[in-house]
This record gives structure tokens, sequence and C-alpha cells, in this order.
């Protein structure tokens, strides 16, 4: 797979010359496009970081995007906040602080991408790992469960352990339940960034399958190719778009 898109950043700075510099360094290693991922409190809040995502946007030839990332343990929460910024955000990235929001973002259609919570303790059983219910909530809905390369990167001993655990067991329920899976840089700072060789080789720990890794890195062009049918202007909803027709 030549290019892929990195579909959850993290600026820490938010200001328009650090994106500046990420859209350069993603450039280097011809990614398909970045996604600046935010938090954000409100929609005045929300607007202020999507402006310098458009700034940014007019100083690449990178395709970006703005996405929001929510951080609510309470279900009532994530889903308010998950609505209120759907209609301006291109992804919505959720952590799961709690079993009871991991539950939430599955079963959310206004959720992209969902952040597992690699902190729990894997003897929590169902509640530390997924199980083929949620999965299949996670493709019903379309949510993609997201690997992070960051993660993997800065965790030591027992939290790397437990992460690796949760990674291997998520790779096998996503696949067999045929449900959305992609890697991400989570990166904070521009140098975090890294290419599809690298974000795809974390599968390879796990499952030696060039066709599965295939299918992981083509989730993100995917996920993308519904963002921009979505800003058709034939766009009705998911399956529906209107036809074009010419009238003499």
């Amino acid at each position: 797979m030549d290019k892929i898109y990195d579909l959850a950043v993290f600026p820490k700075k938010n200001n328009e010359a650090e994106l500046n510099e990420f859209a350069k360094i993603g450039e280097k290693l011809n990614l398909a496009g970045l996604c600046f991922c935010f938090e954000a409190e409100n929609i005045k809040e929300a607007e202020k970081a999507k402006a310098l995502v458009e700034k940014a946007k007019k100083k690449t030839e990178l395709e970006l995007f703005f996405g929001i990332i929510l951080c609510e343990g309470k279900k009532g929460k994530l889903i308010q906040k998950a609505g209120m910024f759907r209609n301006m955000a291109d992804i919505i990235a959720a952590k799961a602080l709690t079993p009871e929001s991991q539950r939430a973002i599955c079963e959310s259609k206004s959720i992209d991408l969902l952040i597992r919570n690699y902190t729990l303790d894997p003897n929590l059983g169902k509640d530390g790992y997924f199980d083929k219910i949620m999965a299949d909530l996670c493709r019903k809905n379309n949510v993609a469960n997201t690997i992070l390369f960051s993660d993997l990167i800065s965790l030591y001993r027992t939290k790397r352990a437990n992460y690796l655990n949760f990674v291997k067991n998520d790779l096998k329920i996503f696949r067999k339940a045929k449900s959305p899976l992609v890697v991400v840089s989570g990166a904070k700072h521009p140098m975090e960034l890294r290419g599809v060789y690298s974000l795809l080789s974390v599968v390879k720990i796990f499952e030696n399958d060039n066709e599965f890794r295939k299918i992981i890195g083509e989730n993100s062009i995917n996920m993308i190719g519904k963002i921009k049918n979505k800003k058709s202007r034939n766009y009705i909803r998911d399956g529906i778009k209107l036809k074009n027709k010419t009238y003499k």
C-alpha cells in the first residue's frame, strides 16, 4: 500500500505554525492526509480550532481534516458532545474512559473512532476486553477501533504488556467480526508522525498477513471517502444520493 490517511493527530500547541510543520512532515512521509483532532468544550472553541486547520490547508498539498476528540466517562455527556460537534467535524474520536462510555461509543452513529483504554486491568474480562457483541456494534455503526502507534512506543513494562494484550485481542475479534480497524500515529508533535510502513508494522507484530494489513490500511481511505461523500451536494444520508439530472 502506497498511502494511507493518519486519522488521529493531536497537536499539543494548537497553533498555526505547528499545524504547518505537521503538514510539511506528512508530505515527506508520503501520507495521503492528516486529521487534526482537538479537545473542545463548546462550539466556539471548536470553531477556533477548525479555523487553524483551514489556514493550514492553504499552505500544503496534503489533505487536511478537522477532528474532535471526546474524553467523557459518562454516557450522557459523551453522546451530547458527539451530537453537538457532528456537523462541523470531519471526524469524531472518543476515548473509552469507562466500560459505560466504551459501550456508548460502540452504539453511537455520531462517532467515527474508538480509542480503547489500555489501562483497564485485563483481569476485568468483559470490562477490559471487547466481546463479539461490541465488535458487531462497531461494524453496524461504522465505528473504527483505533490502534495508536504512540502508545506502543511510549508505554513500558506492565502497561506495555497490557496494551499489547489489548491489541492482540482486538485484532482477533475485529477480524472475525469484520469490523473496522485503523492504525494512527497519535502524534502530539510533528516528529512523532509515521509513514505507512511504520504504522502498519504494528499489525505485523500479531498478524503476519499482508492481506489483513492491506484491509486495515484501506479502512482509512474508505473513511475519508465517506467524509467527502457527505460533503457532496447530492448527499442525503448513507447509501442515498440524488441523481444529477439535466433539463432542456
